[in-house]
């Protein structure tokens, strides 16, 4: 309990400009571990706040399905084996030699057919999709394709989660270096490390604005990004001091 009021402790300072001559001189490991809770512990509320929509997802594909007349699947194709992925207890086999006899995925598609099982102790649900069939169980079709959705979720969100970490690091790192070699030309003083101190605190709002909006709307108009560097300009002018102020300090 006390790790959590200190974590929100230190949001709050984060937010407040004021602060960041206090957080500038943290220890990059302790700056680091904050980022690095703050960005999962979004990432779960971001995963809860998109629940309503997944619940509301088989209803959106069924109505999405009324907008066509007619439906049909017509792939060409002329398969050698049966295409597994992944390899290893595949989710999901694409078979239309039938030299498979026994159904080891969890997702089978056949010439004219899919078939899936997602929970265990349940039977085989099969889906025709053959010429015409498919918009006469759109039921069927978008509980299938929702449940699909859900099994490839935990894949998805990890690829997301390494893609947002890959740039919140890149764009800390950049505004360091970038912020350290500019601050020189106009006299300013301020250490690297408090440098990559402020961008850290100052991924704060951005982090927050940024996946707290991914369930809710599909742009955020790079209000995420604006809200970084103001934070990160500002925390650098709190954290630092020109040649003039440097008999005050």
């Amino acid at each position: 309990m006390a790790k959590l009021e200190q974590f929100l402790r230190t949001v709050l300072s984060s937010l407040n400009p004021r602060t960041y001559n206090k957080l500038s001189k943290a220890q990059l490991k302790d700056s680091w571990k904050y980022f690095f809770t703050l960005f999962f512990l979004t990432m779960i509320v971001m995963c809860l706040l998109a629940i309503p929509n997944m619940i509301k997802l088989p209803a959106y594909l069924r109505e999405q399905l009324t907008s066509f007349n007619s439906l049909d699947i017509d792939v060409q194709q002329e398969m050698n084996r049966p295409f597994l992925l992944p390899q290893q207890n595949p989710l999901i086999m694409i078979d239309t030699t039938d030299m498979e006899n026994e159904r080891k995925a969890k997702v089978l598609i056949t010439e004219d057919s899919i078939t899936y099982k997602f929970l265990p102790f349940t039977e085989p649900k099969s889906l025709d999709v053959g010429e015409g069939r498919l918009l006469e169980q759109k039921q069927e079709f978008a509980i299938m394709a929702t449940a699909l959705i859900l099994l490839l979720l935990p894949g998805i969100l990890l690829l997301l989660a390494v893609a947002l970490l890959a740039k919140y690091i890149l764009l800390i790192f950049l505004s360091g270096v970038i912020g350290f070699l500019l601050v020189g030309f106009i006299h300013f003083h301020i250490r690297l490390k408090q440098l990559f101190n402020v961008a850290i605190y100052a991924s704060t709002l951005m982090i927050i604005i940024e996946l707290l909006t991914k369930p809710f709307l599909t742009s955020n108009f790079f209000i995420h990004y604006i809200a970084y560097g103001v934070y990160f300009i500002l925390g650098t002018i709190r954290a630092g001091y020109f040649d003039a102020q440097k008999e005050d300090r």
